[in-house]
This record gives C-alpha cells, sequence and structure tokens, in this order.
C-alpha cells in the first residue's frame, strides 16, 4: 500500500495512473473525488448508504454503464472488493475498461448537462408560477 502526501490538484490526478478500483467511503462517500476517479479510468466501488451523504457515489455511478459497481449493501461492497482483488480476470477487465471511461462517462445521464439545465428550468418554471 502507497499512502501519499497533498499534492496540487494536476499530480493529485495523476495519483489515478497508480490505483486499479477506487473503495468509496462510508458512511460519507465521494461526489467529487468519484467523479475524478471515473473521468481518471479508475471505477469506484461503492453501495447505497442509509443517508442523502452515502448515496451521492451510487447515484453518479448508476447513471453510467458501470452499475456492476454498486454494490447493495456493506456485506454486497465487501464480497464486490474482495471478489475483483481475487479474480484473476479482473486486470484484463480493468485494462480494456480504463481507455474507455472517460468515453462512457460522456455519453451518459451523469454527464448530460443540457438534460440537467432543461430540468433546472422547468424546477425555476415552477417555483416561479409559485
Amino acid at each position: 500500500m502507497l499512502l501519499h502526501g497533498p499534492a496540487e490538484h494536476y499530480r493529485y490526478l495523476q495519483y489515478y495512473d497508480q490505483i486499479d478500483v477506487a473503495l468509496d467511503a462510508f458512511p460519507y462517500n465521494g461526489g467529487t473525488t468519484t467523479m475524478e476517479a471515473l473521468w481518471q479510468g479508475v471505477p469506484v466501488l461503492t453501495f447505497d448508504g442509509d443517508r442523502w451523504a452515502s448515496r451521492t457515489s451510487q447515484t453518479i455511478i448508476r447513471r453510467t454503464p458501470l452499475c456492476e459497481f454498486v454494490a447493495s449493501d456493506l456485506s454486497h461492497y465487501v464480497e464486490l472488493a474482495v471478489g475483483l482483488a481475487a479474480s484473476n480476470k479482473t486486470p484484463e477487465k480493468l485494462r480494456t475498461l480504463r481507455p474507455r471511461m472517460r468515453e462512457l462517462l460522456l455519453q451518459s445521464v451523469a454527464c448530460d448537462t443540457r438534460r440537467l439545465a432543461g430540468a433546472m428550468e422547468v424546477i425555476y418554471e415552477e417555483v416561479y408560477e409559485l
């Protein structure tokens, strides 16, 4: 295991070159760090937690083609992590997935800013009419 200290942002993003799979923290998980990991080609293993702050990552990931990295609960999260670590198929799977991650992310609902803006406009119009 390697522990890196603080770094300026560009250097920090380069740390992802040394990571195969990110394990999401809980009970308070990622948001920005989840998106950065995915953007850098690193899948994030997470699960649907018991509070808003523990559901952010799964909300992002379920809007991409990476749903297999969302566990149903903590025990399933551990099971998936151990399974990924133990499987001799994981290195090839990740080697194939990593170069495609940005394109998968860009094509997903998670990065559909036009759709998000349209939904926000509807909300603003509804609030204005109140």
